[in-house]
C-alpha cells in the first residue's frame, strides 16, 4: 500500500500538481505600481522639446507645431506616472501646468523667432528648476531652441 502512495505522489509531482509541504508558501509580491515610468516619460518630453526647438529654428513651423502637440500629450501623462520615492511627487505632478505651452503655441502661430526664443527659454528654466529641486540638476535642458536635450556639451 505504501508503494502505491509513493507512486501516486511521484505521478502528481511529474504532472506539476502541488503537494503538501511543511514550508509556508512565500508571500505574494506586492503589485507593481501602474502608470508610465517617469524616466521614460521625461525622455519623451525632452525629445519632443528638442524637436520643437530644432524644427522652429529651421522655420519648419508645421513640424514644430506637431512636436508641441506631442509634447503636450506627453505632459498630460505626467500626473499618471510612477514617481520614484526620492522625487517630490507634488512638484513633479504640477510641473506641466508651469510650462508656457500657450506662449510656445502663440510663438509658433506667429512664426516669431523672438517670441519662440523667450518661451523656449522660460520652459527650459522650469524644467531645470524641477531637475535641481529633485537632485537631478545634472540633467540640463538648454535654453536656446535647436540645441540637444539634454545638454551634452562640456560646461564652459
Amino acid at each position: 500500500m505504501r508503494s502505491i502512495a509513493i507512486a501516486a505522489v511521484a505521478l502528481l509531482a511529474l504532472a506539476g500538481c502541488p503537494q503538501k509541504s511543511d514550508q509556508a508558501a512565500p508571500a505574494p509580491a506586492p503589485p507593481a505600481p501602474e502608470g508610465p515610468r517617469i524616466g521614460a516619460l521625461m525622455t519623451e518630453i525632452g525629445h519632443r522639446f528638442e524637436m520643437l526647438g530644432r524644427a522652429a529654428t529651421a522655420h519648419r513651423w508645421e513640424l514644430a507645431a506637431w512636436a508641441l502637440g506631442e509634447l503636450d500629450e506627453a505632459l498630460a501623462e505626467v500626473p499618471k506616472a510612477v514617481i520614484p520615492k526620492d522625487v517630490n511627487a507634488e512638484t513633479m505632478r504640477s510641473f506641466p501646468q508651469m510650462l508656457p505651452i500657450g506662449q510656445l503655441r502663440s510663438a509658433l502661430e506667429a512664426k516669431s523667432d523672438v517670441a519662440l526664443a523667450a518661451a523656449f527659454s522660460q520652459a527650459a528654466a522650469v524644467c531645470n528648476s524641477c531637475h535641481q529641486a529633485n537632485a537631478r540638476g545634472f540633467i540640463e535642458v538648454p535654453q536656446e531652441p535647436g540645441a540637444a536635450v539634454p545638454r551634452l556639451d562640456p560646461k564652459p
